[in-house]
């Protein structure tokens, strides 16, 4: 697998794929399958991914929405190969500099995989994760983004009666947005009604 990525490299591969990214959907959605499959097989190329710019069309505001929402196939391997970025500081500043916007489109990738149905459940999973980090590192900017319809989900996945990563990842980001009473005034109905609710939740 490294060797495949070292070739990749000294082939040119990333400055050759990274801006088919913007490209129409024909070549678009191969890009955005390459790089998922080479952070997912090889790890230290994310660094170069993020150094390269890989993550800017998929966040920034003017990046190829059209492209994730035409294609599952695309949707999928985006929130894969996020999730596989989220954790490096390279991503994080990114998303610092560019603000809302990529915050909105975050959320608007989560959306459209939920929507997905069973077909984009590991990758809503993956976004689940990309909320997770971004809760602890961007909770301000989260609180002033995150779609009620949104709130409404992590908060049912967060009640779900099977324990998980994905579940104890849920419970995470609800209880960091309970802190915000925009975000509370949405959760706190879902949280009451709910027999298994473990959360301090409190009248403003």
């Amino acid at each position: 697998r490294e060797a495949c990525a070292d070739a990749f490299r000294e082939g040119g591969g990333y400055p050759v794929t990274i801006p088919l990214l913007q490209a129409p959907l024909a070549l678009a959605e191969p890009a955005v399958r390459c790089l998922s499959a080479l952070a997912q097989a090889v790890p230290s190329s994310v660094v170069r991914i993020i150094g390269l710019g890989g993550l800017r069309p998929l966040l920034a505001p003017e990046g190829p929405e059209g492209v994730l929402a035409r294609s599952a196939p695309a949707r999928s391997c985006a929130a894969k190969l996020l999730s596989r970025c989220i954790d490096e500081r390279g991503a994080q500043d990114l998303i610092e500099n560019i603000g809302e916007g990529a915050l909105r489109r975050v959320m608007q990738l989560a959306l459209m995989l939920h929507k997905d149905g069973r077909a984009g459940l590991e990758a809503f999973h993956d976004m689940v994760h990309i909320l997770f980090v971004l809760s602890s590192c961007h909770l301000a900017l989260l609180c002033c983004v995150i779609p009620s319809e949104l709130l409404r989900i992590l908060a049912e996945v967060s009640l779900s009666r099977q324990r998980n990563e994905v579940v104890e990842r849920a419970e995470h980001i609800v209880q960091r947005l309970m802190g915000d009473r925009s975000c509370r005034r949405v959760l706190r109905p879902m949280l009451r009604s709910s027999d298994e609710a473990r959360y301090d939740v409190e009248d403003e």
